[in-house]
């Protein structure tokens, strides 16, 4: 009984580093993709709730289509290893492709990070270090 009352506080307490775990396979593969343009796969999410909004430095928000206001509506996902930007955040489909600068910032609120962008980076920048993020450190 004592074991089935602590099983949901261990697997809380073990999500983050269990989504850094397979996050190093995942940085791994976007690395070995990133040369040849292709497909980019999304990192688990490793930081507990949603980035305050605005989530970039200086960004203006535009007005957040409906599914994206109902995705952060629904509160902050725990982080683990599979939970990813659900399908209502755009994300790149390859190295190659683009995201809007907005959209960028849908997924800085996701993953509770700004991926390193500061005031001032324009948006191929933003794409660099969301890019950036996506392969490592």
């Amino acid at each position: 009984a004592l074991n089935a009352a602590l099983a949901p506080a261990l697997n809380a307490a073990l999500a983050p580093i269990s989504a850094q775990i397979a996050n190093v396979t995942v940085k791994a593969m976007n690395t070995a993709q990133r040369p040849t343009g292709g497909a980019v796969i999304m990192r688990a999410k490793e930081a507990a709730g949603y980035a305050a909004v605005p989530p970039l430095p200086n960004m203006v928000p535009p007005a957040e289509p409906h599914a994206v206001t109902d995705v952060f509506a629904a509160g902050g996902l725990a982080p683990g290893a599979g939970v990813v930007p659900p399908a209502a955040l755009p994300v790149p489909a390859n190295f190659a492709a683009s995201i809007t600068s907005a959209e960028i910032g849908y997924l800085c609120r996701f993953y509770n990070d700004t991926f390193g962008i500061v005031a001032g980076d324009n948006h191929a920048q933003q794409m660099k270090k969301l890019l950036n993020y996506l392969c490592g450190p």
